[in-house]
């Protein structure tokens, strides 16, 4: 009540798919690479003409790349060109970065998994969530929090938010959706929640640690953090 939209999703796969109404690439049998590369182009190309793909694309083989192209625009505001440099906003990949951090700090023995939030951020503005939900429940969605878009979000300057804590206002004090352990429901909330505790665990601010930590080991040097309101290359 008083029915209101719980969420909707777009999924593209299996047979009533949306990959189902796609052109197919037209290929001989043995085809050279010669010959997928220029089907490659011409496949996208339609596909980037009619308005039905924007992005990049790197297609390789035995570790080689084959084919590379971009298409659509990075800004329909300022009708900047995807390329193959482009930079694209990774959303919720992001979590993967996130479990990786909350595993480096559980094997230097700074945080167990069975640690309770309280634990590490005692000024957490819900202390009864904070003295049930733990570590591992936040990992694994188990928790009970639940999103961070609602209402209360949507009606404030997005400015407000730079760091995972600044989120907290917005779904803090709120009901758990279960009981901490006896469901599983994707959670925003519970993410933003990690990474304060990596920022209060390792000293830094949560940016500062993953790319130092994550990204700067493993050699990726055209990803960071950036401020939707700021302009970048």
């Amino acid at each position: 009540a008083p029915g209101k939209i719980a969420g909707l999703s777009i999924s593209a796969g299996g047979a009533h798919g949306r990959r189902s109404s796609l052109p197919p690439i037209e290929l001989p049998e043995g085809a050279g690479r010669d010959t997928v590369r220029d089907a490659l182009e011409h496949w996208f190309a339609a596909l980037g003409d009619a308005g039905e793909f924007s992005g990049a694309v790197l297609v390789a083989c035995d570790g080689e790349p084959l084919f590379r192209g971009a298409w659509g625009l990075a800004s329909r505001e300022w009708q900047v060109p995807n390329g193959v440099d482009t930079r694209f906003a990774l959303g919720s990949i992001n979590k993967s970065f996130t479990k990786i951090a909350i595993a480096q700090l559980a094997e230097a023995g700074k945080l167990s998994l069975g640690d309770t939030i309280a634990d590490h951020l005692p000024d957490y503005p819900d202390t009864d969530v904070a003295r049930r939900v733990t570590i591992r429940q936040l990992v694994s969605h188990t928790s009970g929090l639940g999103d961070i878009f609602n209402e209360r979000y949507f009606a404030s300057s997005k400015l407000l938010y730079r760091e995972p804590s600044d989120y907290f206002p917005v779904f803090a004090g709120e009901p758990l959706l279960f009981e901490p352990g006896e469901g599983r429901a994707y959670s925003n909330a519970g993410y933003m929640v990690l990474g304060a505790i990596i920022a209060a665990v390792s000293g830094q601010s949560y940016s500062e640690y993953v790319e130092e930590n994550i990204f700067e080991p493993a050699g990726m040097t055209e990803i960071g953090f950036f401020a939707r309101d700021e302009i970048h290359p």
